[in-house]
Formats: C-alpha cells, structure tokens, sequence
C-alpha cells in the first residue's frame, strides 16, 4: 500500500511567510526574502518525519482565473493584494522544490484545492495524508484521506479523519461544503445567505441532514431565517458549487513520477545559495553513476617533472592533517609527519608545476618549513570565484561544478577530489577566459595569495597587559551602566536577553513599540528621547562588545610567539573587498574613542615602528575617473578637501562650517552607495523634500556622476552583471526581480560595485607591488595587516624613512591615472599612535 502526501502549496506558502514574520524579514547576502520558503522547507521536513510517506505531491494555484470565476465573476474578489516580498518568493519556493527534488503540480482553470481532491480520489486502496490550514480541504477525508491541519507555529499539526473530526467540529466530512453554503465564506467572498451564521448553519444541517434536506424543507423554517432561505436559495445553490471541490479535473497523472526518496546534495546547495544554512543536511546521499577509479600508490621518483594536483587536508579550526596528491595516473594521501619530513614531497613542491584546490594552505605551510615551491601553482577555489563571486566555499563549488564524491569516505573521498582538480583546472579557465577575466586572476588574485600567506605568517605582536587594562576599565564601566539600568527599570533582569529587556521596554516602562517588540539599536536610537533608560544601554551595549569582541575577546586569539595571526578571505565578498577572521581585525572602528583604545594593544616589534599607510578617500577619486567627472577630478589633484570643496558648490559659500561639511560628506559617500533622498534625510535628520533638494544640488555640480550611474543600472539589466575597472564582475539577478525592494537593491549594488570593486582592485595591486619591493630590497620590514584602504607594515628603526618613501610612491603611483591616489602615513610604535601628527 503506497502512503501519499499531498501537500496544498500556496496554503502552506502563506502560513509559513506569516508564521516566520515575527522574527523580521530573513534575507540572502544577496537581499532575497526567504521567510516563507525557509518556513515551508521546516513544515515539509516536519510533515515528511511524521507522515513518512512514499509519495509526496505539491498542487499550486496558478495566477489564472478558474472555473469558479465563469461561475461568480467577483469569487475570492474581496481579498487584499499580497505582500510583495511574499510574491517575491512564489518562485523560489518552486526552485526549492525542483532542487529537492519533490514533484510539484498545478493547472490553469482549477485551484490547488481541485487537485488535491482528484489525486485523493484515484487510490482508494491507498492510505492519503493531505497538508493543509485551509479547512475546505475537511471535505476530502473519508476511511482512506486524512487532512493534516497546520495550526499554530510551523510544526504544531492536527490530524483529521471521520472520527477525530466529528468529535472536534460537530459535523461530517461531506457536510463541510452544506455548511459553507449556507454561512457563506468572507475570504473567498462565498455570499451564502444573509443573516445565516456558522452556529445558525450547523443548526439546520444537523436538523434537515444536509443542505438538500434544508431546501427540501425551507417552507417550514418559520421567522426571518426561514425568508432569507427562500429568497436566497439561487445564491445558496451557487454558493455550494463555489464551495464544493472538484475531484473530476481532467489531469494526466502518473503518482510513480512522485515517488519520495532523500533529497540530493543539490538541496543543500539550494540552502547555500540563499543563506539557509541552518537547514544544511550535510549527511545527503548523492548515487552518481560515474564512478572514479583511484590509482593509489606510494610516493616515487616516477611524480617528478609531471603536473601535480595538491588538496591540503584542513579541519574545521584550520589545523592542517595532511595532503593529498594526484600526478601521473597515481593518487596517494601523505600526513602531516609525512608532509613535514618527506623530502621527495618537497621536490615536487619546488618543481611540479601544481594545481591546488586552496593555495593558500600550501603557501603557509612553506613559510612554516621554509620550503621552495615552484613558480607555476594555480589556485581552482580562486579562479572559480573569479567567474562567480557567489563561489566563496569547496561546498559551493560542488554545487556549481557536480564537483561531488559522495560516494566515498574519510581519504577515499580527497584522493577521488584530487584527481578531478586538472580536469576542473581546465574547465574553468576556459570560462575565464570566454569571460576575459584570465588578467585578473593572473596578475591580481593569484599573485596576491602569497602575500596573504607571508602577512598571515608573520602576524602582528599584542600587548597583552593593555588589553588587560582596557578589559578592567571596561567591566567597571558595564557594571555601573548595569545598576544605572536597573534603577531606571526599577527591577533587576538580563539586560543581554532582548524577550527580558523587550519585557521591560514595552511592558514595564510602556515605550512605543517602532518594531514589534525589537530591541535593535536603530529601534533603540529612535526611543532615545522617549526615556532616559535608553541612553545606559545603548552605552551597555557598546561596552559589552568592546569587552567580550576585543579587551577579553581578542586575548584567545594571541599564540605562543605573542602574536595574532589574522585569516585574509581572498574569495568572501562579492565586490572583491577582502575580509578578515579569526578574529576580524577589519572592524576596529577608529571613529569612537573607546574602542580606538584597542589599536593601543597592537604593538611593533622590537627595534621597529608601526606604519599605517591609508589610501584617502579612494572610493570618491575611482568615482570621479569612471564617471569622468572633471571638477572632481580637478580638485582631487589640486590637493582640495573634496567635502569642503563640495559644500562650498552645493552651498553655494565661500565659507564652509563643520555642519555644512559633514551634509557634503554624507552626499559625497552616499552616492557612492546609491543613497536616496530617503536615505540621506535619515543619516542627515533633514527632511526629504530639503535631502532631495540636496540630491538635485549636488547632480547640477557633479553632472557627470548620474550620468555615469544611470549608465551602470541600464548595463545591468541588459548585461545582468557588473565590472570594475579591472574586469572583475559582480552579478546581481535582483535587477530583474517583480519586487520593487529587491530591484531598487539591485540598482544600488549596481552603482556601488563597479565603485567599491575597483578600489579593492587597486589595494590589492599595491600589495603585491609592495611586497615586490619589499623582497627586492631585501627589508626586513613586512606588511602584516591590510584594513580596507589601510595596509599595516612592521619596520625597522633602520629602514623607516627609505621603506616609508618608497611605499608611498608605490600606493600613489599604483594607477597611471589623470586623477591622483592620495595616501596619509602614520607611524608609531602602537597602532593607534601617530607621531606624525
């Protein structure tokens, strides 16, 4: 006996939307919703776990009028317009299902609801489970059909059949649709007869039988009730076939095509792609019917002067195991023992020309045992996010490239993924080069893993005792705002718990709630001046992260040589901005004087000095070249204050004070980033009729620039990507999306990738240049830091002034442009000291 689930699709959709709402809008990196497939994706794994059934089928609505509307031209014509971002994922919850894979169903004319009550009634040997929270569907149950109600959350399920359900409602299945005949049904806009209510229906179906029964004897129904029958039999008799599913639709249907097995690996990768990782499976079964046969063997003299495929075995922390190889039609696994002492591995490190799956890792551990490495290693994880920023993992490779081997296990499985890395290797580059990204890997990306490698090993000394300091002084801090909170509460609670602080805001104190009981720090801001409790946490807040992130986060991080040895991302964001992680020394903000503080626990080595040497404001000069923005341009290179010089045009003032010029800094910055008038009158506090205003000023002085960004967006959506200057691409599908959030998202990625992408382009070149003068010279000064705009170099006392005049002319002159690169040094024996200043 087959056990077949029928799942009622767009019901499920909207309950999972509203059911997840609570918590706010779930996004993707990239801004897609993703609420009600993440919803609908934990109701079907629930459903699948309590029902395991051995079919599963998904009816959908379509947007197409059915036969119910030849019937009743205004039927379901009361019904409001959907949320958007819920529309936004209609489709994507058909992605979900095909990468699942579970057959899904839906034909123009009929409702899901149709389809569901044909399926049910072609397998009356068989046992059906429908899902559902429209309570139409109780129609359908019989000995064979049970109805799973969903009812609140997204997996607290009612199961309804004969039995459960005369218990529960009063009535019989096949008096559902009696009923709703009489009392109508407001959703669907159903008329029914007026003045005849639930109670006042299943009063006269329990009496007469069935809606039949009513008619056969309205003359006796005495009063009022007993008129409006009468008179509205003809809409009642409409109303029952309004109400009555159709289980006769003329479909095609084979239930073998929808039989259930595990979902395949292409589900995670769908989980991947919009940032559903917490639903991962990561135990999928993947039957490939290509099997990939090993030649294992032992290492010999026969590897050397072949091209050698190399995957570094990497755990979860980053702790290397071993490697494994694959050259001349032989594939071996050495451990980390065998790696460290085998000298015959270290001659082909330094002679094979080697494809590695993540460079990086071999580039440390050469710096590590001081080995040579040959000159030819092509990195397949770079190269393939090169193509696609969206490939930032091995995971996300697998998904884009069927680069799986789930069929095998512990070193089977890397010895099977090292013989397919040429072979990918190859594939790859040809798509770069069809996409004329080759320059970019070569002369950008491959080259700047090296120097991530060399800064990474050589890491950065931490004085310990300052960020001890810092950490008393901050827990003293935090305690003092923690009783001032509790006075101003009048009661003691968590303050780090947002239900218990929510608790107090919004039931204790009675603030307004701006977003349903939130306690983010924007919400908190804008109740600022609502009660002076919101001050001290707000405070609480900023001394909590500066303590547990960085005076006493940050102390784990240090090793046994005293210092922290940061990880660069080369492949983490999509405009090509590098990150940094475990820990994160990119986010040490220098604009609040506290956590600046933190920089004082970064030191220089002995007989050095610190030198900071930080690019001024790179983004606005690439923006002015692009945009071939000549009064920019002009005051760029005339070493003007290009935010005074701003204020001063848009102002139309000779004299510009400090409110005019920060107005001009934030017009400046937040073009770059798309900014609306919206947008700018919230970071300014300005109306948006005088934002707009502003907006309007600042184009009649820089023309060029909206020219140049209404460019980027038309280039978008007929192209679907992106590029700097360099050729490095960003695509941004939300360009085409329905919705109009996601679309105006895509507009302003579009606008700011080119922009922000090109200025990670240029740091990047000026790494690598200056490590090249670095290893030239010989110095043995190093950079060990690289902070958006901002690299950090070590230097001895005895090189400071020489490294410094050639780093410098090195970052300036990165770009043979007609708009000049501007850098500020700073130097001392902290990161936070300027003895320059």
């Amino acid at each position: 006996m087959k056990k077949i689930l029928l799942l009622d699709g767009n019901s499920m959709l909207f309950r999972a939307y509203y059911g997840t709402l609570s918590r706010g809008h779930m996004r993707s990196k990239e801004g897609h919703v993703t609420n009600a497939v993440y919803g609908f994706s934990t109701m079907l794994n629930k459903a699948i776990e309590i029902m395991e059934p051995s079919h599963i089928v998904v009816a959908f609505d379509t947007k197409d009028k059915t036969f119910r509307h030849d019937l009743f031209e205004d039927y379901k014509g009361t019904r409001k317009e959907v949320d958007p971002e819920l529309v936004s994922q209609f489709e994507l919850v058909r992605e979900f299902l095909d990468e699942y894979p579970v057959k899904r169903i839906e034909l123009s004319g009929y409702e899901a609801d149709d389809l569901i009550g044909t399926i049910s009634k072609m397998f009356p040997n068989d046992k059906i489970e429908i899902l559902t929270s429209d309570q139409d569907m109780l129609q359908l149950i019989d000995e064979h059909v049970d109805v799973v109600l969903m009812k609140k959350g997204l997996t607290n399920l009612q199961v309804m059949n004969p039995t459960t359900m005369l218990e529960e409602k009063g009535y019989r299945p096949d008096q559902v649709v009696d009923i709703k005949a009489l009392m109508g049904d407001a959703s669907d806009n159903i008329p029914g007869v007026p003045s005849i209510g639930e109670k006042t229906a299943l009063k006269l179906i329990n009496q007469y039988e069935s809606f039949e029964g009513v008619y056969n004897h309205a003359d006796e129904v005495k009063g009022k009730m007993g008129e409006k029958l009468r008179e509205f039999e003809d809409q009642a008799r409409l109303s029952y076939q309004l109400a009555k599913i159709n289980c006769e639709v003329p479909i095609e249907f084979d239930i073998d095509d929808y039989l259930y097995e595990k979902p395949s690996e292409t589900l995670n990768a769908f989980y991947r792609r919009y940032d559903m990782n917490s639903l991962i499976v990561e135990d999928t079964i993947v039957d490939k019917d290509e099997k990939i046969e090993l030649m294992e063997s032992t290492l010999d003299k026969t590897w050397l002067n072949h091209p050698t495929s190399l995957i570094m075995d990497v755990d979860k922390k980053g702790e290397l195991n071993g490697a494994y190889l694959a050259a001349n039609n032989k594939s071996c696994y050495l451990n980390y023992l065998e790696m460290t002492s085998s000298s015959l591995f270290h001659e082909i490190l330094a002679t094979n020309p080697l494809i590695t799956l993540h460079s990086k890792h071999l580039y440390r551990f050469a710096l590590e045992y001081q080995l040579s490495l040959n000159s030819s290693i092509e990195d397949v994880l770079l190269l393939a996010f090169i193509i696609d920023p969206s490939i930032t993992t091995l995971a996300r490779l697998q998904d884009e490239y069927e680069f799986w081997f789930h069929e095998f296990e512990g070193d089977q499985k890397g010895l099977a993924m090292v013989t397919q890395l040429q072979g990918l290797y190859e594939t790859m580059s040809m798509k770069a080069k069809e996409d004329d990204l080759t320059s970019l890997y070569d002369d950008i990306e491959k080259p700047l893993t090296s120097v991530l490698a060399l800064s990474e090993h050589y890491g950065i000394h931490v004085d310990l005792n300052v960020l001890d300091e810092i950490a008393d002084k901050t827990a003293a801090k935090i305690a003092d705002l923690t009783d001032e909170i509790y006075r101003l509460a009048g009661t003691e609670f968590n303050v780090n718990s947002p239900k218990q602080l929510a608790e107090i805001l919004f039931d204790t104190l009675e603030l307004p709630m701006v977003k349903k009981r939130s306690t983010a720090v924007a919400v908190l801001e804008e109740l600022e001046d609502k009660h002076p409790i919101i001050t001290p946490i707000l405070d609480y807040r900023k001394y909590q992260k500066l303590y547990s992130t960085y005076a006493h986060g940050l102390k784990k991080y240090v090793q046994s040589d005293g210092k922290i040895h940061t990880t660069f991302n080369q492949h983490a964001t999509q405009t090509g901005r590098l990150s940094s992680s475990d820990p994160n020394l990119q986010n040490i903000s220098v604009r609040d004087e506290e956590t600046r503080q933190i920089r004082r626990a970064f030191v220089a080595s002995d007989d050095s000095y610190l030198v900071s040497i930080d690019y001024s404001q790179i983004e606005l000069r690439v923006l002015a070249f692009l945009a071939r923005e000549e009064k920019m341009i002009e005051a760029f290179n005339a070493d003007l204050d290009i935010h005074t010089k701003t204020a001063q045009e848009i102002f139309m003032a000779e004299s510009v004070d400090s409110e005019m010029r920060r107005q001009a800094k934030s017009i400046n910055f937040g073009i770059v980033y798309g900014m609306s008038p919206y947008g700018l009158s919230k970071q300014l506090d300005i109306p948006i009729k005088q934002a707009s205003e502003f907006i309007k000023a600042y184009n009649d002085v820089y023309p060029g620039i909206q020219g140049y960004m209404d460019t980027l967006v038309e280039s978008c959506k007929k192209e679907g990507y992106v590029t700097t200057h360099f050729g490095r691409r960003r695509y941004i599908p939300e360009i085409y999306s329905s919705n109009r959030a996601n679309a105006q998202f895509g507009e302003r990625a579009a606008m700011n990738a080119p922009i922000q992408g090109t200025a990670a382009d240029i740091i990047k070149m000026a790494m690598i240049k200056t490590a090249k003068i670095i290893e030239d010279k010989g110095f043995k000064s190093r950079m060990i830091l690289q902070v958006h705009d901002e690299l950090v170099f070590d230097v001895l006392e005895s090189e400071k002034d020489e490294f410094i005049e050639l780093m410098v002319d090195a970052m300036e002159t990165i770009v043979d442009w007609d708009v000049k690169m501007k850098v500020s040094v700073s130097v001392g024996k902290n990161w936070m000291e300027d003895l320059n200043a």
